[in-house]
């Protein structure tokens, strides 16, 4: 036998050494050649939860669209100035399955409640919202809204950032509902 036949059976043999040395030190006496992929036990919790999720997702739904059905929907610019007024405030408390439910039915109809608070974590807090002006036209309307905020993770003063956005709202179902962007009808005019 040579230098490197030798060399390579001492080196095959240092490395069984250290391997069982692992799986006994972990106290397990598992076969190398079992792969876990995943416990079932992690399995079954990752079902209740998605299964937890879906049916606090159905019961917010269910809560405010009774809400907004025992509302009296008139289109007016109060009506328009509260629910604006109640969004935020959703917004701003964190309660996100609540600020979904003034989402446009169509939104809703392409992000799930999950997906949508996923989008509101860290980067931005919103600390006040203050309604600067309306512009109602038809079924569409345009909010100049005043919002104090701060940045998570990035140095900001301790009375926040103040910034003016517009706020895009459409009357859909007897009900104001919030747009993230102006709606078809609006950009082409």
């Amino acid at each position: 036998m040579n230098f490197y036949q030798r060399l390579g059976i001492f080196g095959l043999v240092i490395l069984a050494l250290v391997i069982f040395g692992h799986i006994r030190q972990s106290g397990t006496e598992k076969k190398l050649s079992e792969k876990p992929v995943m416990n079932v036990e992690s399995s079954d919790a990752l079902e209740k939860t998605e299964k937890a999720l879906e049916k606090a997702e159905k019961k917010a739904l269910e809560k405010t669209e009774t809400k907004l059905s025992e509302q009296v929907a008139t289109g007016s610019e109060a009506e328009l100035r509260d629910r604006v007024n109640a969004y935020w405030q959703h917004k701003i408390k964190g309660e996100f399955a609540e600020a979904y439910l003034y989402e446009h039915p169509n939104f809703r109809k392409g992000v799930n409640l999950t997906n949508y608070v996923k989008g509101f974590v860290g980067g931005m807090a919103w600390q006040k919202v203050d309604i600067e002006s309306v512009s109602t036209e038809k079924e569409s309307a345009t909010v100049l809204l005043k919002i104090n905020y701060i940045l998570v993770g990035i140095y900001t003063p301790n009375e926040g950032l103040t910034r003016n956005i517009r706020d895009y709202w459409q009357w859909s179902d007897d009900h104001w509902y919030h747009r993230f962007k102006p709606s078809r009808k609006d950009s082409k005019q």
